[in-house]
């Protein structure tokens, strides 16, 4: 039996025996498997707001957390419930994600309705049947929903441990590829991609993907095994290296392409990474 179905099967288990709800997504976020009815709150609050994907973006934000932790990780959604997401890793490479919930912490009252349906702009028409719809959701006391976490990633992670253990030729392939990056980190490489000549920054390339700096420079070494400034700086370099190689362009040009402040900067530059002079390189051909 593949990964993939030993995980269907046992988190068919784990959900009949919670009766919280699972959906089972692969690392491109294709839903494969889900385990138990959408809650009619959920449905009823993207029809009362009129969005579809309400709570997307907060479910994607809480699977790259979980990634980077390595871990389950609880948050809240907009709808004012809590979730969990639990990534299944074999190597370093997620593979699947988990998203678990929705639950609440306390038995919620008309407030919470009411706080929802002014942040949103909801008709008033839905108070009570929110209110009806919301009781349906499970109440979870806040420790029991920690060791619900735990007991989630401790069961996948064994899962993807067991299988790593009993088939070594698929696992040494799959860390052999090229790495699967998050989204967040395709979207951040691309844009470095189109503005690395340019003079940009961390803070500039965390905001086009909508991360918190701090955040995004620990998942961008995770992910990339250097930190930002060494990736531009290494992006910088291989392309001086090809201008210098070929065309005739002078030194102070190559400087200025490649967004560097100045020419005797940019070979300074150039030497600490090649430990050779720009100008060495080009007249040696790069060797």
């Amino acid at each position: 039996m593949d990964l993939k179905e030993t995980l269907i099967r046992q988190l068919k288990f784990y959900h009949f025996a919670t009766d919280i709800h699972l959906q089972l997504s692969d690392a491109k976020g294709t839903v494969l498997y889900t385990y138990g009815e959408t809650f009619s709150y959920c449905k009823m609050l993207r029809e009362a707001c009129g969005r579809q994907e309400f709570c997307g973006e907060t479910h994607s934000d809480g699977w790259k957390q979980a990634v980077w932790l390595k871990d389950g990780y609880i948050y809240d959604c907009p709808c004012g419930l809590v979730h969990f997401s639990v990534p299944v890793i074999v190597g370093d490479r997620p593979l699947y994600h988990i998203l678990a919930g929705p639950v609440a912490l306390e038995y919620p009252d008309i407030m919470l309705i009411d706080q929802i349906i002014e942040a949103y702009g909801c008709s008033l028409n839905y108070r009570k049947r929110l209110y009806g719809a919301i009781s349906g959701v499970p109440v979870v006391e806040p420790g029991r929903l920690q060791y619900l976490n735990e007991l989630l990633h401790a069961l996948v992670k064994n899962l993807a441990d067991s299988w790593s253990k009993e088939n070594p030729e698929a696992k040494e392939e799959m860390e052999s590829q090229e790495p699967v990056y998050q989204p967040v980190m395709k979207n951040a490489l691309r844009y470095i991609e189109g503005h690395y000549r340019e003079n940009i920054s961390l803070g500039q390339v965390a905001k086009y993907v909508g991360l918190n700096p701090t955040y995004f420079s620990t998942l961008f070494k995770q992910e990339m095994g250097i930190n930002f400034s060494q990736y531009l700086t290494k992006k910088r370099i291989d392309e001086a290296c090809r201008l210098l190689l070929e065309t005739n362009m002078s030194l102070v040009a190559v400087a200025a392409e490649l967004g560097f402040d100045n020419q005797s900067y940019f070979s300074r530059i150039f030497k600490q990474q090649l430990g050779v002079s720009p100008k060495l390189y080009r007249q040696n051909g790069g060797k």
